[in-house]
């Protein structure tokens, strides 16, 4: 017999599972969770370019960046609450293949750093070194080819985890836990 997970449930356990490594996780759980995470980054990018829309024709410069700043903030508060039982549901899913969950720094923690990382480049610093127009070509590729490479490496952790996670969990108990779909009849 399967118990079904909806997605209020698969989130709902990810959250009450916040630093929860332990165990294992069903496919339905880590992709209703991921589901979420889209949904929530979604209402983010649509609420802050209303945002953006309404603030830039009435409010001041000075005061539009403060306001920027504020939704970027808000941006990585929302990125670290939500990655915490992110990698942790990727570290069950893994278990629910028999997998060693340290593949969840590959697959989840480090993509998110370098996205952390070329974030702040092309929004600080670099934004205005990039557009000040006084680089050479060779500058610019020594810039650009880094940013391909980051979105090629990113795509192909995408690819591997779409694969790796659409896979069925193994059937009964393994080395992490009980099965989290079958019910085991005695």
């Amino acid at each position: 017999m399967k118990e079904k997970m909806s997605f209020g449930n698969a989130v709902a356990s990810c959250f009450s599972k916040y630093f929860t490594t332990n165990g294992r996780a069903r496919r339905s759980e880590y992709w209703f969770f991921y589901l979420f995470i889209v949904i929530i980054s979604l209402c983010y990018v649509i609420l802050n370019n209303i945002f953006k829309g309404l603030a830039y024709p009435v409010w001041e410069e000075t005061t539009v960046d403060l306001c920027n700043t504020a939704m970027t903030v808000f941006y990585w508060v929302l990125e670290v609450v939500l990655l915490i039982p992110f990698f942790t549901v990727t570290v069950r899913r893994l278990h629910d293949r028999d997998d060693n969950g340290w593949l969840a720094i590959l697959l989840c923690l480090f993509p998110n750093i370098l996205k952390a990382i070329m974030f702040f480049f092309v929004e600080g610093e670099g934004k205005d070194f990039i557009t000040s127009g006084d680089l050479s070509p060779n500058e610019m590729a020594g810039i650009v080819a880094p940013m391909i490479l980051f979105m090629l490496f990113w795509k192909a952790i995408l690819i591997i985890r779409i694969v790796l996670f659409c896979k069925p969990g193994t059937e009964g108990p393994n080395s992490y836990g009980p099965d989290p779909i079958r019910i085991i009849e005695k």
